[in-house]
């Protein structure tokens, strides 16, 4: 006689379901394990391509400031090729006349001496002159000869003259029209980095966007901090070295991270002018070689700040290098200049804080930045 199990279909029901719930659990389990390793590695993986992005846009940023500054510099020397040009081109011209004139005069003594039958009817005046004419005679000889050999002489000076400017016209279109040359290739380059920089950013797109923005976030405040704590050590050092030799120092200012907030006035008005100005561009685009009005390049807004305070600056970030004076950090007042890179491609208008408003690069807008770039080169004061 078989023993039954003692279960019944209820029961036996039961455990068939708690079983599926079980292995149902379990497959559940597995799916969302997968799931997260699956989201894991596609985050991986955007932040991969967006760190080799990053770094893209950090190398054309620095390699059209380059050309964009190379740019600036050669239509600056364009300028002036042609400015040489003009200039030699009117005194060619001017030469030109001044031989017209001697070869005038030259051809009105020859005339003169044919009519006058020349040399050889002087000395037969003089030979059938008297005594007391020979001394008169002999005067309008010399004279005649003279007036000649002059015409002469003349003649072959604007002759000299005018081969030389016709030199230097040649020499200077020549200059002018390499410079056009080079800025026409320069500008092939930059439109060639520029197009790189849009596709690169084209690629930037949703969570890869936001990645991207976050690492390039951390990554200035991280160059930030450290070119802060490396210009703060340099300067401290030197302020150290002065008081040993003089028995003075300087203080350092503060960077309080909030760029466009809270910032201090301005120490004069010509220097409020040129922020009011800049304040004014705040999201107009980047465009190399611009100065405005609807875009601009690093060295045409700070020009046209500047100028808007009444003080001219070459549209060039080394030239305004030259042109300012150089201040410590220690002396740094809102309205002077700040320079990146060396030689000098990128330059900006400091307000205050740490902070100032630049034209960055392609893609981006006029905006307040942090100075404390890893390239920060120094600071200058217009005056």
């Amino acid at each position: 006689m078989r023993r039954t199990s003692g279960l019944g279909p209820a029961h036996r029901g039961r455990r068939l379901l708690k079983l599926m719930a079980a292995v149902t659990a379990s497959i559940s389990a597995s799916a969302l394990v997968s799931s997260a390793t699956a989201r894991a590695d596609t985050l991986s993986s955007y932040k991969s391509e967006a760190a080799q992005i990053t770094a893209q846009l950090s190398q054309l940023n620095q390699a059209e400031a380059a050309a964009d500054e190379r740019y600036n510099q050669a239509q600056i020397t364009l300028s002036s090729d042609r400015a040489h040009q003009t200039a030699a081109q009117e005194a060619e011209r001017a030469a030109a006349a001044a031989l017209a004139a001697k070869r005038s005069i030259l051809q009105q003594a020859a005339v003169n001496a044919y009519v006058s039958g020349g040399q050889q009817n002087s000395i037969s005046e003089l030979i059938q002159s008297n005594a007391a004419d020979v001394g008169a005679a002999e005067s309008y000889l010399n004279s005649l000869v003279d007036t000649q050999q002059s015409a002469v002489d003349g003649f072959r000076a604007a002759e000299a003259t005018l081969t030389q400017q016709e030199t230097v016209l040649a020499k200077a279109t020549r200059a002018a029209s390499q410079q056009v040359n080079q800025i026409a290739a320069i500008r092939q380059s930059l439109n060639a980095t520029a197009g790189q920089e849009a596709t690169t950013l084209n690629q930037v797109k949703g969570q890869i966007a936001q990645i991207v923005a976050a690492d390039e976030a951390a990554a200035a405040a991280a160059a930030a901090a450290r070119a802060k704590a490396a210009y703060e050590a340099q300067q401290a050092a030197l302020a150290a070295q002065a008081q040993a030799n003089q028995g003075g120092g300087s203080g350092l200012g503060n960077y309080n991270g909030n760029l466009g907030n809270g910032l201090p006035p301005a120490p004069n008005p010509n220097a409020q002018a040129a922020i009011s100005y800049a304040e004014a561009q705040l999201g107009k685009p980047y465009q190399y070689g611009a100065a405005g009005p609807d875009s601009f390049d690093c060295s045409g807004l700070t020009m046209e700040a500047w100028a808007a305070a009444g003080a001219g600056l070459p549209h060039s970030a080394a030239g305004q290098w030259n042109d300012t004076v150089r201040v410590s950090y220690s002396q740094l007042e809102p309205g002077d200049l700040v320079f990146f890179y060396q030689p000098v491609d990128h330059v900006g208008i400091y307000v205050g804080n740490g902070t100032m408003i630049n034209a960055p690069h392609t893609g981006a807008n006029v905006e307040y930045d942090s100075i404390w770039w890893s390239s920060l080169d120094g600071f200058g004061r217009v005056t």
